[in-house]
């Protein structure tokens, strides 16, 4: 599941929620297009790593 703010700035991935209060909406998609990072670091990023997570995030430019 992902996010978007209402003035669709920013958005992300939801990896977890307690909603008290506010607006939720989802919609069917039929088509995807991905456009990933084209970096180095996330070309090299090792499917195999026990740290798999830490990896990808640090390729996408997160902090570990």
């Amino acid at each position: 599941m992902h996010f978007v703010t209402q003035d669709r700035t920013t958005g992300g991935h939801v990896l977890e929620i307690n909603l008290t209060k506010g607006q939720v909406s989802m919609e069917p998609l039929y088509q995807v297009q991905v456009h990933l990072p084209n970096t180095k670091s996330f070309a090299q990023v090792n499917l195999s790593d026990k740290e798999l997570h830490s990896s990808i995030k640090k390729a996408e430019g997160g902090t570990q």
